[in-house]
C-alpha cells in the first residue's frame, strides 16, 4: 500500500504588474465597491497599496487643487511593479466581467481592464 505523501500548505499564488500612475488612477473604478466584507476588504489592501501617495506627486508632475487632479503626460507613463495575489486579481477580474456586463466600462479604463482580463487561466470572451 502506497503511503500518501504529506500535504504541503498552498501558498498563494502572486503576480507582479507593471503599473504607471494614471492605471494606479483608475484601478479603484475595476474594483467593487459594495459586496461582503472580505471582498471590501481585499478591494481595500489593493488600494492601499497602488494608491498614489502624495510623496510621489514630484515624481510623476502632480498637481493636487480643488477642482481636480493633474499630471504630466511624460512623468506619469512611469512605470512601478505591484504584486497581486491570485485571489487579488481574480476579484478584479470578476469584477470586470460584472462591470462589462452591466455596460460600465470606459475608454479611460478599457485598455487595463484588457490586460488583467488576459492575466492566467480566464480568457476574454
Amino acid at each position: 500500500m502506497a503511503k500518501d505523501k504529506p500535504s504541503v500548505p498552498a501558498t498563494p499564488l502572486t503576480v507582479t504588474i507593471k503599473l504607471d500612475g494614471k492605471e494606479r488612477f483608475f484601478i479603484p473604478q475595476l474594483l467593487p465597491t459594495q459586496g461582503s466584507r472580505f471582498k471590501l476588504k481585499m478591494a481595500r489592501a489593493i488600494l492601499d497599496r497602488i494608491k498614489v501617495d502624495p510623496s510621489e506627486d514630484v515624481e510623476y508632475g502632480i498637481k493636487r487643487t480643488d477642482t481636480g487632479v493633474s499630471w504630466d503626460l511624460q512623468k506619469i507613463m512611469i512605470k512601478k511593479s505591484f504584486k497581486f495575489q491570485d485571489a487579488e486579481i481574480k476579484l478584479i477580474q470578476e469584477n470586470i466581467e460584472a462591470l462589462d456586463k452591466e455596460e460600465r466600462l470606459t475608454s479611460e479604463n478599457l485598455d487595463l481592464a484588457e490586460r488583467i482580463l488576459a492575466i492566467g487561466s480566464k480568457k476574454e470572451e
